[in-house]
């Protein structure tokens, strides 16, 4: 055989002499199954076992490992002769020493079970015509002399490192255009044992083939519009009633995720308002720091006045007037002439 053990050229150990190794548990070892039953219902047959290196691994129990690394171990027959009842000699194909006309044969090894660490191949099980080599139905051949299935080990090298890839997780979002994430590792497998894998996380750089994405878009949905409302701004009046305003507009973002403004009739529900009253506080009377009242004579040019100071001036005069202030509100400061508030009138002129 190959793909396997060469039993060919390997000492059979009776089992009365086979003891399997003495270990701490951990070590390969040689675990045989129990003996098929035996390959004919009457006369000489034979009984098969099989045989397989296995190990304690602390978190996966016991593990299968490549055959090879028992390979020193003493191997057991898998091989005995059986007989469950002797064959009546008017059944016993025997007794005529003719050729049969059909007789079984193992056709071509099948696929391999596993592509590394240990797998098992089947050889096909053929009745062919002795004369002529053809193959004709099982049914042509001696069921009594039917041999059991031929198996063998195969690809008992090691695993290369692959990448491992786990599902999708939710999307970031529901529309505007979002992400989707997975897990990527590189592992590589180190055995087989009842159907679970056990393996080791690699590095990245060591798997040869290019890493699947992580990410994938997702989302791509055109988002409904909605009400997008700004900050208040500060109140027009420092005291007494004022106004507050702020930007109300209708927005929606497209299915790559780019804001966009809608018309205002694809928002659902009432518009938001824009503006509000606003009140700091009643601003109170006007206070008068200074009663100064001043006389315009040819002498003086320039005139400094407090708050509450009066001045009485030549008719005709231009005059131009400054407010230096620190710390001050501007809007609670006025001048006036004759008892009314001064504007630019071509006569006079402010500077703040």
């Amino acid at each position: 055989m190959t793909g396997g053990i060469d039993w060919s050229d390997r000492k059979f150990l009776d089992e009365s002499s086979y003891n399997p190794v003495e270990s701490n548990g951990h070590s390969p070892r040689l675990v045989l199954s129990p003996w098929s039953e035996c390959s004919t219902t009457c006369g000489p047959g034979v009984q098969t076992r099989s045989a397989e290196c296995m190990a304690a691994h602390p978190m996966a129990g016991m593990i299968r490992l490549p055959y090879s690394e028992c390979q020193s171990q003493p191997q057991p027959s898998l091989f005995e002769p059986c007989e469950t009842r002797p064959c009546p000699l008017q059944e016993d194909p025997k007794t005529n020493h003719e050729e049969a006309p059909y007789k079984w044969e193992n056709g071509d090894w099948g696929p391999c079970s596993a592509s590394c660490l240990g797998g098992k191949q089947k050889a096909a099980l053929l009745c062919r015509e002795t004369a002529t080599g053809r193959t004709v139905p099982w049914s042509q051949c001696d069921a009594r002399t039917r041999p059991p299935q031929s198996v063998r080990q195969c690809n008992q090298h090691a695993c290369p490192p692959v990448w491992q890839v786990g599902a999708f997780g939710p999307c970031s979002v529901t529309c505007g255009g979002g992400t989707a994430t997975r897990t990527v590792s590189c592992i590589r497998p180190v055995s087989r044992s009842g159907g679970a894998d056990a393996h080791i996380v690699l590095r990245d750089v060591e798997c040869n083939l290019p890493k699947p994405s992580e990410t994938e878009t997702c989302g791509a949905v055109e988002c409904p519009a909605s009400w997008i409302i700004g900050e208040w701004t500060e109140c027009s009046a420092s005291c007494g009633s004022g106004e507050q305003r702020r930007a109300v507009v209708c927005e929606g973002r497209d299915a790559r995720g780019r804001t966009e403004r809608r018309p205002e009739k694809e928002c659902t529900g009432e518009k938001p308002p824009s503006a509000q009253m606003c009140s700091l506080g009643s601003c109170g009377k006007p206070q008068l720091l200074s009663n100064r009242v001043f006389e315009q004579n040819a002498s003086e040019k320039k005139l400094t006045l407090g708050i509450g100071g009066v001045a009485t001036l030549y008719q005709g005069t231009s005059i131009k007037i400054k407010c230096p202030r620190k710390n001050f509100d501007k809007k609670k400061i006025y001048w006036t002439k004759n008892g009314k508030r001064i504007r630019n009138d071509g006569e006079s002129a402010l500077e703040e």
